[in-house]
């Protein structure tokens, strides 16, 4: 990645330097006139050409450079004048005028003027609302029925008693279960009897989330509004925090319509390996022989750290949270398949300032935002006396036709065109503006299919009448705060530079190959030819780790790693490929394209009473899906064991397979087996290194050579190869890009220096940046 440098101190201050001047700082008296008080306007401290800045000004420059504290004030100050220049020259081009810039100056103000009237008390209240809510976590149901938030009075009062009634009901009978599977909406929990299992701060919705919370233990709330309708919540149970869990799993996976047969035969593989565990057999070896989750396997079935209603599988939550620490499942049930689960730590829930840092962004993301964005608007309604006229209102509703639905509504002039829709403040809105508003954003707006037109037109309003209270609030925010509108123009002038330096500087040394190379040329003390060494270090724990190596790797090559997967069985006589086959096949071939250096020993085997060319058959079958899937042919190695190794004397379906086994002939993939007994038994590396890395970290001399040191505690076996590295434009085509970007940097500045006559006061803008330094520390 090429990097834009700002600072060019040595040679781009003599340049500025040459040009500073002593400026006015009193004002010029005209004799014969009459004596006018004005308020002291501050001192121009740096002018180029017909523009001048003061201090004020040149203030946030200083303070916002991120070179402040490692670099000289020359250097500093030479970098502002830079980028006056560079946008002094952007505005002469035009550059600020176009409509894209435009457009993302005013997003980014919309984003700033957000943030600034953000509230601040309440996003504190709702974050310390959370966090007490997050001390305890909640087991509730709900029944929902969907409604328009924009439906009209009598179809919400409807459904509202409907829910009332279901209520009594269900309290009185405590059935709300049956209830729900039979008048739940839900199509996610209605079948569960409307269970959203476990859950704590931030895993519903914002006004379920506060009914469940603020609901006792065994009782049903109101009726609770939503966005998408009306819900009704049951608290069935209620707990402290468990806090998180880290497990390993071993998974077998289940298709969807599993028969009974093939859950029972799942099952009790699973239950069996269970058994294993119990009589000591290691899980890791486990997971790696036979768990279906291939992004877990690498990393012995361990999945990411958890907590209570963060996953899909509130069964698997339980189940894991239930286990003590180093205990195994039953095997778990979810919606994939089976599971064993080992509970391999549980955490504390988080602190507070952990919690509260954590959840900061999800304030203003999550549904609570929707919560404050209703505030909000109830707030400027209030603050900017909005009045809507009603009659007016409902009369525009009755233009809403089935046009809408298939976004193709047209406005047509009618009597209410010219009437106040709307005031705010002094400012009169028209009920033309809003027709015409509706015309335009049907094409993008989005809403239910089962929205009414009534229900649309009443949501765009909202959505007109919202951004208009937007437009008041920013001006009268504009109006009354300077600082955020020297802001603005600081950024303004931000995104200005970088286009520019961008387009003059970037781009122009990207596409200037021919400039490219002539600075390579006319610059060779800039691009030596240098000696590099390939370095390669294998480093042992101990010596007897080393010998142990040692005698592995005088082995013959490839190595065999002792490593492998489950092996496909086959009915007899059998050797096409199954879906499901090639589903494991696939993770072969993700380990195969992680493990670059790895070979795969595809081994046939029959059982005694097969026909012996059966396995020839299956591996043939097996190499070709592999080689058809991108995997070359010279890392697979073909044996046919026929029936020479038998797995199982008594149960012969355990004969009639495909086994796998990796070999390697890369030491790295050796070290990796190594170091699954022992971590960081062996370290590999292998880097380039220059004579001065070289000669600090060992100590020797700078040649061809091989050797074994000590070094903290560690045996190190090394090779170094020196090599003469005379280098190409090509190979030092980064360096030249990012040094030809200075180069163009330093003439373009030295152009613009005489085109804009640069003058400034060295000594007052020496102050300012002792003064910034000063309050940085």
């Amino acid at each position: 990645m090429l990097y834009i440098k700002y600072i060019y101190a040595v040679v781009l201050f003599g340049i500025l330097w040459s040009c500073a001047k002593p400026l006015p700082s009193k004002p010029i008296v005209i004799q014969g006139k009459p004596a006018i008080i004005d308020v002291p306007k501050e001192p121009a401290l740096v002018t180029l050409g017909e523009a001048s800045f003061t201090k004020t000004d040149l203030l946030a420059e200083f303070e916002n450079l991120p070179s402040l504290d490692s670099s000289s004030n020359d250097a500093l100050i030479n970098e502002v004048i830079q980028k006056k220049l560079f946008i002094m020259e952007a505005q002469a081009m035009g550059m600020d005028t176009s409509s894209l810039f435009k457009e993302e100056v005013e997003t980014y103000k919309r984003i700033e003027i957000q943030n600034f009237s953000e509230d601040r008390a309440m996003l504190s209240a709702l974050a310390e609302d959370s966090y007490q809510k997050y001390q305890s976590e909640i087991n509730a149901s709900h029944i929902f029925i969907p409604m328009s938030w924009y439906a009209s009075p009598e179809d919400t009062l409807k459904v509202y008693n409907e829910l009332m009634e279901l209520r009594r009901y269900a309290l009185k009978n405590d059935n709300f279960a049956i209830l729900a599977k039979e008048w739940s909406k839900d199509p996610k929990t209605n079948m569960k009897g409307g269970s959203l299992g476990w859950f704590t701060a931030f895993h519903l919705i914002y006004p379920l989330e506060k009914a469940a919370y603020s609901t006792p233990v065994d009782s049903i709330s109101l009726p609770v509004k939503t966005k998408v309708g009306y819900h009704l919540v049951k608290v069935n149970d209620k707990r402290p925090n468990s806090g998180y869990a880290k497990v390993k799993h071993i998974f077998k996976y289940l298709k969807v319509d599993v028969s009974k047969e093939q859950y029972d035969k799942t099952y009790a593989t699973l239950d069996s390996l269970k058994t294993s565990l119990e009589s000591g057999a290691n899980f890791d070896e486990l997971v790696i022989k036979y768990s279906d989750d291939f992004n877990s396997r690498e990393s012995n079935g361990m999945l990411p750290i958890f907590g209570i209603g963060t996953r899909e599988e509130s069964t698997f939550e339980e189940a894991a949270f239930s286990l003590q620490k180093g205990e195994v499942s039953k095997p778990v049930r979810s919606s994939s398949g089976l599971h064993l689960i080992k509970l391999i730590e549980k955490y504390k829930p988080d602190s507070r300032e952990v919690y509260l840092k954590k959840i900061q962004p999800k304030l203003t993301t999550d549904s609570r935002a929707e919560y404050l964005q209703i505030k909000k608007f109830e707030t400027l309604r209030k603050k900017h006396h909005l009045v809507i006229n009603d009659e007016i209102f409902a009369q525009c509703i009755n233009y809403a036709d089935n046009r809408i639905l298939e976004r193709n509504w047209k406005m047509t002039q009618n009597e209410l065109s010219n009437f106040v829709l709307f005031s705010i403040g002094q400012n009169k809105y028209f009920v033309s503006a809003f027709m015409k508003y509706v015309e335009e954003r049907q094409e993008y707006e989005k809403w239910r299919t089962e929205e009414k037109p009534v229900e649309i037109f009443k949501m765009l309003f909202d959505k007109y009448l919202n951004q208009q209270l937007v437009l008041a609030e920013e001006k009268s925010i504009l109006g009354t705060n300077a600082d955020l509108e020297r802001l603005f123009k600081f950024q303004k002038d931000n995104l200005l530079y970088s286009k520019f330096y961008n387009k003059a500087i970037i781009q122009k040394s990207l596409d200037d190959s021919t400039g490219q190379r002539q600075f390579f040329e006319s610059h060779p003390e800039l691009f030596p030819n240098v000696e590099v060494g390939s370095f390669t270090v294998v480093s042992f724990a101990d010596t007897s780790i080393q010998n142990k190596f040692k005698v592995y790797r005088a082995g013959a090559k490839p190595y065999q790693l002792n490593r492998g997967i489950k092996p496909l069985y086959y009915a007899k006589d059998q050797y096409l490929l199954g879906l499901e086959e090639k589903r494991k096949l696939t993770g072969l071939l993700t380990i195969m394209k992680k493990n670059s250096g790895y070979i795969v020993e595809i081994g046939g085997h029959v059982d005694k009473n097969e026909d012996e060319k059966v396995a020839a058959l299956r591996i043939q079958q097996i190499v070709d899906y592999l080689v058809e899937n991108g995997l070359p042919l010279t890392r697979i190695l073909e044996v046919n064991y026929k029936n020479n190794k038998v797995q199982d004397r008594f149960d012969w379906t355990k004969n009639q397979r495909v086994s796998f086994q990796f070999f390697s002939n890369l030491e790295s993939d050796l070290i990796k087996v190594f170091n699954e007994r022992q971590a960081e038994s062996i370290i590999y590396k292998t880097y380039t290194i220059d004579r001065r890395e070289f000669e600090k970290k060992l100590g020797l001399k700078w040649q061809n050579q091989t050797g074994v040191v000590e070094i903290a505690g560690r045996i190190e076996e090394f090779s170094l190869k020196i090599k003469k590295a005379t280098k190409s434009f090509n190979d030092y085509k980064y360096e030249v890009i990012e040094k030809y970007q200075d180069y163009l940097t330093q003439e373009l500045t030295k152009s613009l220096t005489q085109k804009y006559k640069v003058n400034f006061d060295k000594a007052e803008l020496n102050k300012i940046v002792e003064a910034v330094k000063s309050n940085s520390k």
